[in-house]
């Protein structure tokens, strides 16, 4: 894509504080705002270049930072070298000044995680029950070495265990996975949902957070740690009846939809209702919009009025 966006109003209960204004050049990794009720949580961009525009709405809030990409893929480094021998403290840190935190957020509420809590436990689930969802174990399955970094690094950040949620019907990557408890899940709908795992594996009770996070944000943070570069990778499933060969994209979080569509075959004689995220709860956007920074899918159906 050209360009790419980074849209405050995806999470959930931040207040952002601007870093950056319109013409100032970023690095992958540079951050753009941090919340202003925690500012130690930042949030960085996904691309090196320059942010072009910065979309408002009402009362001034701040809905889109859009930046025309460079392609130069200029990173922002830190040093995260012999990981294994980091104090705790000092990985909470990397992942907050590399603005790889977002990628964790907590139960209840789905908000971001305080990097001030210690979780009781944390949950990953890898299995999608949900309609057109993303095949997690085929999309990951040339990133495990990263995914068990990712793994190992979480471990660090909760006395209790990580949960890892696994199809029991299928003997993929994800069974052979070091120090997790796995999960095996089958069964429709909403079975794939981390609350229901948390629900019945480890509930939450009165004061107790739990954190969860995205399979393919465990592999970023795994590559983060590896390189010592910020990891915007995203896998986005472009599917529905309205395409006509629904297939994979790999991405980079904040993609532009349009540049999506433009290598897609899309039945454009139907009035088509775009999904971003899953077709169950979802968002509805427009043609012209962008990915949002959580979501793996893109569904196009027609819209039936």
């Amino acid at each position: 894509s050209k360009t790419f966006a980074i849209k405050p109003p995806d999470f959930f209960t931040i207040n952002p504080k601007l870093l950056v204004k319109e013409g100032s050049l970023v690095k992958i990794g540079s951050p753009l705002f941090f919340s202003k009720i925690n500012p130690r949580i930042s949030f960085s961009s996904p691309v090196s270049g320059k942010v072009t525009k910065i979309n408002r709405g009402y009362k001034r809030e701040i809905l889109e930072i859009i930046i025309n990409a460079d392609n130069k893929e200029s990173y922002l480094e830190f040093q995260t070298y012999n990981h294994e021998s980091i104090e705790d403290k000092e990985i909470i840190e990397l992942l907050l000044k590399s603005g790889s935190w977002p990628f964790i957020k907590q139960r209840p509420y789905g908000i971001i995680a305080s990097p001030e809590d210690s979780p009781k436990s944390i949950f990953i689930s890898t299995f999608s029950t949900s309609p057109l969802a993303v095949d997690y174990d085929f999309i990951l399955k040339n990133n495990k070495n990263d995914f068990q970094i990712g793994i190992d690094i979480l471990n660090r950040l909760t006395n209790g265990s990580v949960y890892l949620a696994i199809d029991d019907s299928f003997n993929g990557f994800f069974n052979d996975i070091r120090n997790v408890e796995k999960v095996f899940v089958n069964g429709p709908h909403p079975a794939g949902n981390t609350s229901i795992h948390i629900h019945n594996v480890d509930p939450i009770n009165i004061s107790e957070k739990v954190w969860t996070i995205n399979p393919e944000d465990v592999v970023n943070i795994g590559i983060f740690f590896k390189t010592g570069k910020f990891s915007p990778k995203r896998t986005i499933a472009l599917a529905g009846s309205s395409v006509k060969k629904p297939q994979y994209y790999k991405t980079i979080i904040g993609s532009s939809i349009s540049n999506l569509l433009d290598h897609s075959e899309v039945n454009y004689k139907n009035n088509n209702r775009y999904i971003s995220g899953d077709i169950l709860s979802g968002t509805t956007v427009g043609p012209d919009n962008y990915m949002s920074y959580y979501n793996n899918s893109l569904i196009i159906i027609p819209e039936g009025n």
